[in-house]
């Protein structure tokens, strides 16, 4: 059982590094930070640290893995009336701006 549950744990991680990795190297960094300052600063700070929005670089954004990412910033996008203007790779760049912010 600890074993199991050790297995599946280290799967979980796997995943999400490798998750990670393929952001990184598909979304283009300095795109997602011009992206970031245009359509999140204004509520998450320019610095991703936290403003009218949450923190970023702390807490339950640090969890989460690309796929939460990607459907998270859609919804907020689409609560803000911007559900159409940013496309996969536009989304994929503030992703990959945000988890070097974030020190993946």
């Amino acid at each position: 059982m600890i074993f199991a549950v050790f297995f599946l744990s280290t799967i979980g991680c796997f995943a999400r590094d490798s998750d990670d990795s393929a952001v990184l190297s598909n979304g283009d960094f300095d795109k997602g930070e011009a992206l970031f300052l245009s359509y999140c600063a204004s509520c998450h700070g320019e610095d991703a640290a936290g403003a009218r929005g949450p923190n970023l670089l702390q807490g339950r954004p640090l969890e989460m893995s690309t796929e939460e990412n990607k459907v998270e910033i859609q919804s907020r996008m689409r609560r803000e009336g911007l559900g159409n203007v940013l496309s996969d790779q536009d989304i994929t760049d503030i992703i990959a701006f945000l988890y070097v912010l974030q020190g993946r």
